[in-house]
């Protein structure tokens, strides 16, 4: 079985590359003949040996462009559909755009799976940015219909696509690298609680700086610690200045995945105010590190918390309740070793492995004509 997944960037700052290099590297490990194909060039020290890293462009600039434009996306579309014949697969799995409408031609001589991860909820920003993310996912789901199979990164999404599409998704959650992301020897103490994600709206940031003087008052020795790449825009301006007035608050950026290790295993509790989530990741890599989590009953989250076993869900905007659940863990150190240890073991089921093994056993259907 040649599978093939197509991916715009392997960069290490967002989720959808790293669920690629994921399913890449353990499809490969179940002995599948892998290759990726991206934009542009670029490879990532976690790719599996003997996975074959192709790309479409020869440079970043302007690549993007090229495919989304109606002027220049017919032929550098053409110039994607030569790149992926060349590697000859039996199955192509595309995640998000603007790749996945160079593969969604009736003549392919391939099955085509399409992943949608269900980034963001449009409904959250204003104006322009507001429409532009409608039009992207309103396109996104227009081409789910021309595909083989779709794969969703949680039930819930996959219900969107019922509803939206009429379409049968399956849904088959993110794994999490569980030789990485381990729990150290002993607890941490409650010092410090940790959340991980983008400096973004949707992310719900400036809702998280706002419940921390609320969990301080009550517990005055912890600090918070956010880590995440930040698009150097006015919400980001907005976060900084925000972050600055609050004692105890540090704002780090990116980190490299170990320090990002260390970190999570090193705080007590992690926290997130994200107002969307297709998943919720973070939450699942701060379960297999041993660190229940606290966050909002949104989106996919309730599949990545197994609430009141390895953290607690509260409702959408619910600060002081987000703020009380925090507390309880801080200060309760039975409660929290209680739930290290079942976020350890619920972490154990989303091995890539097991992800592997689910959508290999959906390839097998679509080649059998399934």
């Amino acid at each position: 079985m040649r599978i093939t997944i197509a991916v715009n960037t392997l960069s290490y700052d967002s989720g959808i590359p790293n669920v690629a290099v994921g399913t890449a590297n353990a499809l490969s490990a179940l002995g599948a003949q892998v290759s990726i194909l991206t934009l542009v060039p670029g490879r990532r020290e976690d790719v599996r040996f003997g996975i074959s890293v192709a790309s479409v462009f020869p440079r970043a600039r302007g690549a993007f462009r090229l495919l989304s434009s109606d002027w220049t996306g017919p032929a550098a579309g053409a110039l994607a559909r030569r790149a992926l014949a060349r590697l000859s697969p039996d199955i192509v799995m595309v995640h998000y755009p603007p790749l996945d409408r160079c593969f969604a031609r009736k003549d392919r001589p391939y099955k085509l799976v399409y992943f949608y991860h269900n980034v963001t909820d449009p409904a959250l920003y204003e104006g322009g940015e507001r429409s532009r993310r409608e039009k992207e996912d309103a396109r996104i789901l227009s081409l789910l219909s021309c595909c083989d199979a779709v794969v969703t990164n949680s039930r819930f999404t996959a219900d969107k696509v019922k509803a939206r599409c009429g379409i049968d998704a399956v849904a088959i959650h993110p794994g999490v690298d569980l030789s990485v992301f381990k729990a150290s020897s002993t607890p941490a103490p409650p010092k410090q609680i940790i959340s991980v994600g983008r400096i973004v709206r949707h992310k719900g940031i400036l809702e998280l700086l706002s419940a921390f003087p609320l969990i301080k008052r009550e517990f005055p020795p912890v600090k918070l610690r956010i880590i995440g790449k930040n698009e150097g825009d006015a919400y980001y301006a907005a976060a900084m200045e925000k972050a600055a007035a609050i004692d105890g608050v540090e704002l780090v950026g990116e980190l490299p995945e170990t320090q990002l290790v260390r970190d999570l295993a090193g705080s007590a509790v992690f926290v997130s105010c994200s107002l969307f989530e297709g998943f919720g990741m973070p939450f699942l890599e701060a379960a297999a590190c041993g660190v229940p989590a606290v966050g909002f009953r949104v989106g996919g989250i309730p599949e990545a918390v197994d609430d009141a076993t390895t953290g607690f869900l509260v409702e959408k905007g619910d600060l002081a309740g987000l703020a009380a659940q925090v507390v309880k863990l801080l200060k309760d150190v039975k409660l929290r070793r209680q739930m290290r240890e079942q976020a350890v073991a619920w972490a154990a089921r989303f091995s890539w492995e097991s992800r592997a093994r689910e959508q290999r056993n959906l390839y097998k259907k679509l080649l059998a004509g399934g």
